[in-house]
């Protein structure tokens, strides 16, 4: 019994030891806190009057805890005054950036303009939590707050000049992190859910990048009928003195990426889903509260597993999905969706136009689901309508295909493809299949990436490369073999990938162009008339002149050989085209290979000219006759 109560006063003191030692970070406080305004100033208190005569580079040290020790400097940087505060009271150096406040007053006016904070909250001696308040006209107005759950004691966020240096080298958007903004309620005193809340980050692999990222946009409701499409990142909203109420806001956007590719040192998210809809945020966030924070103590965001089952269960009521298919879009906030075409609201940007596939739809859903299409070899978004790729400015300055497919059947399978060459508005090439042998997907990151890298990629290169050279040997196009050159000695396969697609495909165009004009030259233009079997008919003088296909050399061999018979093989060659046409656009490359040859062998041989070819020669020939005849004629004296 004497142990047991032995034990229970030993358990009594160190709680009581742990609760003194947490009020005792906790009267500097005094220091950092905004007043019921949300007001925040070094005018008045006892050191000012001596830090605003400190010239540039000078530093003073300040008793910010009333405990009567130097635990803070003050120091003129810059031009500005700031006020470096130790939170724990024990720091050598104040100014150490693992457990320090830094109050800021541009030009030293007093008033303060942003508050820097760095908290080392498992007191290792490394920061994992940092904050940045912004002021305005001293007045706090909104926090971007940063939490890192990787131990290594790398800041979130990198400053110039007291701000957030966005395009900084050095801040932490990898691994295992949160980065959120909160706007300040001077009415209630508190923080709320704002903007970009969170960005959350996953390292599942612990290779040191990031697996997926997950960004929400917590905005007012009635923002999402309003005139500003992307309010979450309107500053001029976490700058206005008036806030909603909590229960107003709504997660208006939401941002789900995965990175695929299985280097380590990739930073490259492959795909994306931005999905738009009003889910109440309140739903979505989690209070966390730090004792070592200034006043409000309190956040609201969602954990960092929980932005990602919020993403994956958010009821959407419209889905872009964004695949990269050369890898250049390497953004840290993910794949983002476009403004172009099927503009999505709060979907932040802006981001490039080419080589990104977007499919878009416009149903209702609250699940995230893919398939895996043989017919393109792609990864699609089940239940897209629409989708659409811009291919150019990777071998030249243009755009050289556009490629789009549609869902005609309404299953949510993409099943009619439309291919388009450069600027023109006419489809060179459309097939719809039915029936496609689709394969739905787990969203599973580690298989995904399995079956695109290891399965889906090697085998679409190899078969690329095997149908573009049998095209080849039908086929001649400049772009074809830019493209074709391009992807020899690419490194990255998914660039690699694209490359060798459009070569191919752009080859294949060519050739049944090529195809198909040989082929006419069989039809005969104009005729009242079928011939009878075994009889003969050729193009009169007149059908000759009027159709520029029909070369001087060519007539002559029709006129010896057309008759009913050339009819018949030129339907026949028609229907091994279409039917060439139909395995492409069906994924059979085996039996577009196996196709090819037999179809060139059984065509006309290439027209060597067209007749206003052979007018022109014949017109310039005669031109430069009389010119010559003009020239030795003499004179009249």
């Amino acid at each position: 019994m004497r142990t047991a109560s032995r034990l229970v006063f030993a358990f009594l003191i160190f709680f009581l030891s742990a609760a003194f030692a947490q009020t005792a970070v906790l009267p500097f406080q005094s220091e950092v806190a905004p007043d019921a305004s949300g007001r925040l100033s070094f005018e008045g208190r006892s050191w000012w009057p001596r830090a605003k005569a400190l010239k540039e580079g000078e530093s003073l040290k300040v008793d910010a805890r009333g405990d009567r020790s130097a635990n803070a400097i003050v120091k003129r940087d810059g031009g500005d005054i700031v006020e470096a505060i130790d939170e724990t009271g024990t720091a050598s150096d104040p100014w150490n950036q693992v457990s320090t406040i830094y109050l800021v007053s541009y030009k030293g006016t007093g008033v303060v303009d942003r508050m820097v904070a760095y908290y080392d909250t498992d007191h290792d001696g490394k920061a994992d939590e940092m904050e940045i308040r912004y002021y305005e006209s001293g007045v706090l107005r909104y926090g971007l707050f940063g939490e890192n759950f990787d131990g290594n004691g790398i800041p979130v966020f990198e400053l110039r000049h007291w701000e957030y240096f966005e395009g900084g080298t050095r801040n932490y958007r990898k691994g295992n992190a949160l980065i959120y903004y909160n706007k300040y309620d001077a009415a209630t005193r508190s923080w709320m859910a704002w903007g970009e809340c969170p960005f959350a980050f996953s390292d599942a692999t612990h290779r040191g990048t990031s697996d997926s990222v997950v960004r929400l946009s917590v905005v007012p409701e009635k923002s999402l009928t309003g005139d500003d499409p992307d309010f979450a990142n309107n500053l001029d909203g976490y700058r206005s003195s008036v806030s909603p109420s909590p229960a107003d806001m709504v997660v208006g956007n939401v941002r789900l990426s995965y990175r695929l590719e299985p280097s380590a040192q990739s930073t490259h998210f492959t795909f994306g889903f931005t999905m738009f809809g009003d889910a109440p945020a309140a739903g979505a966030m989690t209070a966390h509260t730090l004792p070592l924070r200034p006043p409000p103590q309190t956040v609201y965001r969602p954990e960092r597993e929980r932005a990602l089952q919020v993403a994956l269960a958010y009821p959407a009521q419209q889905t872009g999905f964004t695949w990269d298919e050369t890898g250049q879009v390497d953004r840290w906030e993910g794949q983002f969706w476009t403004w172009d075409r099927r503009p999505i609201q709060n979907t932040g940007g802006p981001t490039q136009r080419w080589n990104l596939r977007h499919e878009y739809s416009d149903k209702a859903s609250e699940s995230r689901q893919l398939y895996y299409s043989p017919l393109d070899r792609r990864i699609h978004l089940f239940g897209a309508v629409e989708s659409w790729i811009e291919v150019g400015h990777l071998v030249n300055d243009r755009k050289d295909l556009e490629i789009r497919a549609w869902d005609a059947d309404h299953d949510g399978f993409l099943d009619t493809w439309e291919v388009f060459e450069g600027g023109n508005a006419q489809q060179a090439r459309t097939f719809t299949v039915s029936g496609a042998q689709n394969q739905m997907l787990a969203l599973d990151r580690e298989a995904l990436g399995k079956l695109y890298f290891e399965e889906v990629l090697p085998k679409v290169i190899s078969e690329d490369e095997s149908l573009i050279g049998k095209l080849r040997s039908f086929a001649e196009d400049r772009t074809a073999e830019s493209y074709l050159r391009a992807a020899t000695n690419e490194p990255s396969p998914e660039r690699k990938r694209l490359l060798l697609d459009s070569s191919r495909e752009v080859y294949f165009l060519r050739a049944m162009k090529a195809a198909r004009e040989r082929n006419a030259t069989r039809d005969l233009p104009g005729r009242p008339f079928v011939s009878e079997p075994g009889r003969r008919t050729s193009p009169t003088t007149s059908e000759w002149m009027r159709h520029p296909r029909y070369s001087y050399w060519r007539w002559r061999e029709v006129k010896k050989q057309h008759s009913s018979e050339e009819s018949v093989r030129y339907w026949d060659c028609e229907v091994r085209i279409r039917k060439i046409e139909q395995a492409y656009g069906s994924g059979d490359f085996a039996a577009v290979e196996a196709d090819l040859a037999p179809l060139f062998a059984a065509l006309p041989p290439p027209v060597r000219h067209s007749s206003v070819s052979l007018w022109l020669l014949v017109g310039m020939v005669l031109a430069v006759a009389y010119l010559l005849f003009s020239l030795r004629r003499p004179s009249r004296v």
